[in-house]
């Protein structure tokens, strides 16, 4: 088992460890897109935001996310169609709060250094709505366990 922090990682994230050491970010970025799953999550959350000193992880993103008007389902419990329940003090649509976390996070392109904007990886798997909502909702549901 890889160590990283001080605590013990399965195998699987050595090369995500080793990659994240050196500042690889477009490779952990990729790497990260491999390993991404609800149970990897966390970890790869825990990850990029340790090594990244706070710059990158899914945290960072979904307090961004949470900032600009989207909306966290409690407990990743989620409702088809992205409306029920949804409320906005400006009447945004979750659409609007994408594109706006879009524009303040990625800006429409990649950039693999540490002079990105805060929060700018990892984007391995996309920024669909339902792969934002579902990352997001499930890194503050375990969060505040």
């Amino acid at each position: 088992m890889p160590i990283a922090f001080g605590k013990q990682f399965p195998d699987e994230f050595q090369k995500l460890i080793d990659c994240l050491t050196n500042q690889q970010w477009k490779e952990a970025n990729r790497i990260t897109g491999l390993l991404e799953c609800s149970r990897t999550r966390l970890i790869l959350d825990e990850l990029w935001t340790k090594f990244s000193n706070g710059h990158f992880g899914f945290s960072i993103q979904s307090q961004i996310w949470q900032e600009v008007g989207g909306f966290i389902y409690p407990n990743n419990v989620r409702t088809h169609g992205y409306n029920a329940g949804w409320e906005s003090g400006d009447s945004d649509t979750f659409m609007e709060a994408r594109d706006r976390y879009l524009n303040r996070v990625v800006r429409g392109r990649f950039d693999f250094s540490l002079n990105a904007p805060h929060g700018h990886l990892p984007f391995a798997k996309g920024g669909s709505l339902d792969a934002l909502i579902d990352r997001f909702s499930q890194v503050v549901a375990a969060r505040n366990l």
